[in-house]
């Protein structure tokens, strides 16, 4: 364990987010798939969010659940506000409230990297999720 890590549980006796719940978008790869299993490491239960990337997701929240955590796996654009009015009634059902929210999805293509839209699907993205949240 880390001692400069806040999430690390350094000179705890139990993880330090036992008990909490987190959203992470974009969760089914890369660093939100990362994210997702850290947070699960601390102790928290995880809501995998994936647009495309189901067997991926599925996996991550294998690799969630294998840690003695809850999964949720969540499909939405979180570019979409009838997808994500479904996602936070799929939340409240199953665990009755959200705790942390990781919004890391982008839903830039790799040839529009180069013109940088995924800033512009970020900044919908939180427009679409703050009416959801509130």
């Amino acid at each position: 364990m880390n001692e400069h890590d806040p999430l690390s549980g350094a000179g705890q006796t139990s993880p330090p987010l036992i008990g909490k719940t987190a959203l992470v978008t974009g969760a089914s790869r890369g660093i939100g798939a990362s994210i997702a299993r850290q947070l699960a490491e601390a102790g928290a239960d995880v809501a995998i969010n994936y647009r495309s990337k189901g067997p991926r997701a599925q996996d991550v929240a294998s690799a969630i659940e294998a840690l003695g955590r809850r999964s949720l796996l969540l499909q939405a654009d979180i570019t979409s506000p009838e997808d994500i009015a479904s996602t936070f009634p799929q939340i409240a059902e199953a665990w009755s409230h959200l705790d942390l929210l990781i919004l890391n999805a982008s839903r830039a293509s790799r040839h529009e990297l180069g013109r940088k839209p995924h800033i512009a699907n970020l900044c919908h993205a939180r427009v679409a999720l703050r009416p959801a949240i509130l």
